[in-house]
Protein backbone atom coordinates (compact mmCIF):
# COMPACT_ATOMS: atom_id res chain seq x y z
CA UNK A 1 0.00 0.00 0.00
CA UNK A 2 1.30 3.44 -0.92
CA UNK A 3 1.16 6.54 1.29
CA UNK A 4 0.66 8.90 -1.67
CA UNK A 5 -2.00 11.58 -1.32
CA UNK A 6 -4.19 12.15 -4.32
CA UNK A 7 -5.19 15.76 -4.74
CA UNK A 8 -7.20 17.53 -7.38
CA UNK A 9 -6.22 20.70 -9.20
CA UNK A 10 -5.12 23.56 -6.97
CA UNK A 11 -7.58 26.43 -7.04
CA UNK A 12 -6.29 29.98 -6.64
CA UNK A 13 -6.82 31.43 -3.22
CA UNK A 14 -9.59 34.00 -2.80
CA UNK A 15 -6.97 36.56 -1.75
CA UNK A 16 -5.03 36.13 -5.02
CA UNK A 17 -8.22 36.34 -7.05
CA UNK A 18 -9.25 39.51 -5.20
CA UNK A 19 -5.86 41.10 -5.70
CA UNK A 20 -6.01 40.40 -9.42
CA UNK A 21 -9.54 41.76 -9.67
CA UNK A 22 -8.83 44.90 -7.64
CA UNK A 23 -6.38 46.50 -10.08
CA UNK A 24 -8.20 47.97 -13.05
CA UNK A 25 -5.18 49.50 -14.70
CA UNK A 26 -1.50 50.03 -14.02
CA UNK A 27 -1.93 53.76 -13.43
CA UNK A 28 -4.75 53.63 -10.88
CA UNK A 29 -3.56 53.88 -7.28
CA UNK A 30 -5.26 51.86 -4.59
CA UNK A 31 -7.53 53.45 -1.99
CA UNK A 32 -4.87 53.58 0.72
CA UNK A 33 -2.59 55.62 -1.53
CA UNK A 34 -5.44 58.01 -2.36
CA UNK A 35 -6.29 58.24 1.34
CA UNK A 36 -2.69 59.09 2.26
CA UNK A 37 -2.16 61.63 -0.53
CA UNK A 38 -5.44 63.46 0.06
CA UNK A 39 -4.76 63.47 3.81
CA UNK A 40 -1.38 65.11 3.19
CA UNK A 41 -3.00 67.78 0.99
CA UNK A 42 -5.60 68.54 3.66
CA UNK A 43 -3.00 68.55 6.44
CA UNK A 44 -0.90 71.03 4.45
CA UNK A 45 -3.92 73.27 4.03
CA UNK A 46 -4.71 73.12 7.75
CA UNK A 47 -1.09 73.96 8.66
CA UNK A 48 -1.03 76.93 6.24
CA UNK A 49 -4.44 78.08 7.46
CA UNK A 50 -3.29 77.91 11.08
CA UNK A 51 -0.19 79.93 10.25
CA UNK A 52 -2.30 82.54 8.49
CA UNK A 53 -4.69 82.81 11.40
CA UNK A 54 -1.79 83.37 13.77
CA UNK A 55 -1.16 86.64 11.92
CA UNK A 56 -4.28 87.93 13.72
CA UNK A 57 -2.17 88.24 16.87
CA UNK A 58 0.02 90.82 15.07
CA UNK A 59 -2.92 93.22 14.85
CA UNK A 60 -5.75 94.01 12.50
CA UNK A 61 -3.59 95.92 10.00
CA UNK A 62 -1.21 92.98 9.59
CA UNK A 63 -4.12 90.55 9.25
CA UNK A 64 -5.80 92.74 6.62
CA UNK A 65 -2.52 92.96 4.69
CA UNK A 66 -2.21 89.17 4.85
CA UNK A 67 -5.78 88.70 3.58
CA UNK A 68 -5.20 91.19 0.76
CA UNK A 69 -1.98 89.44 -0.24
CA UNK A 70 -3.86 86.12 -0.46
CA UNK A 71 -6.48 87.63 -2.77
CA UNK A 72 -3.82 89.27 -4.95
CA UNK A 73 -1.56 86.19 -5.08
CA UNK A 74 -0.75 85.51 -8.73
CA UNK A 75 -2.76 88.53 -9.92
CA UNK A 76 -0.44 89.63 -12.75
CA UNK A 77 -0.42 86.14 -14.30
CA UNK A 78 -3.67 84.41 -13.35
CA UNK A 79 -5.95 87.25 -12.31
CA UNK A 80 -6.97 88.37 -8.86
CA UNK A 81 -8.25 85.55 -6.68
CA UNK A 82 -7.65 82.81 -9.26
CA UNK A 83 -4.96 80.98 -7.29
CA UNK A 84 -7.08 81.22 -4.15
CA UNK A 85 -9.97 79.61 -6.04
CA UNK A 86 -7.61 76.94 -7.38
CA UNK A 87 -6.57 76.08 -3.82
CA UNK A 88 -10.23 75.83 -2.84
CA UNK A 89 -10.92 73.42 -5.71
CA UNK A 90 -7.85 71.29 -4.91
CA UNK A 91 -8.73 71.04 -1.20
CA UNK A 92 -12.37 70.26 -2.04
CA UNK A 93 -11.26 67.57 -4.47
CA UNK A 94 -8.91 66.14 -1.85
CA UNK A 95 -11.80 65.99 0.61
CA UNK A 96 -14.04 64.17 -1.88
CA UNK A 97 -11.25 61.74 -2.83
CA UNK A 98 -10.47 61.13 0.85
CA UNK A 99 -14.09 60.36 1.73
CA UNK A 100 -14.52 58.15 -1.35
CA UNK A 101 -11.38 56.14 -0.65
CA UNK A 102 -12.36 55.74 2.98
CA UNK A 103 -15.85 54.54 2.02
CA UNK A 104 -14.39 52.07 -0.47
CA UNK A 105 -12.13 50.60 2.19
CA UNK A 106 -14.95 50.42 4.77
CA UNK A 107 -17.45 48.85 2.41
CA UNK A 108 -15.00 46.11 1.49
CA UNK A 109 -14.21 47.19 -2.04
CA UNK A 110 -10.55 46.35 -1.46
CA UNK A 111 -8.81 43.57 0.33
CA UNK A 112 -5.63 44.04 2.30
CA UNK A 113 -2.79 42.93 0.04
CA UNK A 114 -0.12 43.34 2.75
CA UNK A 115 -1.15 40.37 4.92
Amino acid sequence: MSNAVIAGPIAPSPRAAGAARRRVGPLLPDSRTILAASGCVMFGFIAAHLGGNLVAFAGSAAFNDYARSLRELGAPVAGEGMLLNLVRVVVGGALIAHLGAHARILLGGETDSRA
